[in-house]
């Protein structure tokens, strides 16, 4: 009986210092053999450029983060409105664009870069109001873009140059006048920009019998539709002898033109 007492003690003895070694020396190697890999991992990093930094291209990170966060806002903004610049997709957007802008050589080129960058904050918040908050060719800009942009006419009155103003208007009375299949918007232009209208309006078309209609008769168009018609028909079915029912010269000419050789 006192020898099988003796086998138990001698047993958890042993135990007992298998465990104290464990404990002492199982932490420390796991430890040196962690801290290799963790070296021989970053061996394999890239350096922070020719100098060898200890950080790779930490300058670099730091210097876009100070960008990231330095826009210059438009002034006067709702908190909807700046909210919706600062979601994540257009504050990089912009992010982007500031950071080029401070690339350029001169302030004046600086300036013009931010002055786009108001434009493209206009643009995001759909707000043509905004315009106002810059001068100059850049202010005719803004509110050209947000003509265009919305189709809207009556944006194209706040633009100061008179060229840029009636080249606005011209073009969105010619997108409304498609969109609406609207020939006599078109009576309100001259030239060759009315002739443009009226084939933007008549393009696809290739049913003549739209010219018949009282609307281009009792305007005198019955022979620009007509012109415009036919050569639709003709670069459609690429059929060159369609362009002999052109009546308006130029037309035929053009139309026989683009086809020759078919």
């Amino acid at each position: 009986m006192n020898k099988k007492i003796l086998i138990i003690i001698i047993v958890l003895i042993l135990l007992l210092a298998g465990g104290f070694l464990l404990y002492k020396y199982w932490p420390s190697d796991q430890l040196d053999k962690t801290n290799s890999n963790i070296s021989s991992t970053n061996t394999s990093l890239p350096s922070g450029g020719e100098g060898g930094s200890d950080q790779p291209d930490g300058p670099a990170i730091v210097q876009i983060g100070e960008n990231y966060l330095n826009i210059p806002f438009l002034e006067n903004l709702s908190s909807e409105e700046t909210l919706l610049l600062q979601r994540s997709d257009n504050y990089l957007a912009l992010s982007n664009l500031r950071n080029i802008c401070e690339r350029k050589e001169t302030p004046a080129e600086k300036d013009d870069c931010l002055a786009t960058l108001k434009i493209r904050q206009v643009s995001i918040l759909d707000n043509p109001e905004l315009c106002n908050q810059l001068s100059g060719e850049k202010k005719d800009v803004c509110f050209k873009n947000m003509a265009y942009k919305g189709s809207d006419y009556d944006l194209c009155a706040y633009i100061s140059n008179q060229e840029t103003k009636k080249t606005c208007q011209d073009d969105m009375l010619i997108a409304k006048a498609k969109k609406d299949k609207n020939i006599l918007l078109c009576l309100d232009l001259a030239g060759d920009i009315k002739n443009i209208c009226i084939s933007s309006v008549l393009s696809g078309e290739t049913d003549v019998s739209y010219c018949e209609v009282d609307t281009v008769k009792n305007n005198s168009l019955t022979d620009i539709c007509q012109s415009i018609i036919y050569s639709n028909q003709a670069f459609a079915q690429g059929d060159r002898s369609i362009c002999e029912n052109i009546p308006l010269s130029d037309y035929k000419e053009g139309c026989l033109g683009e086809l020759q050789g078919l």
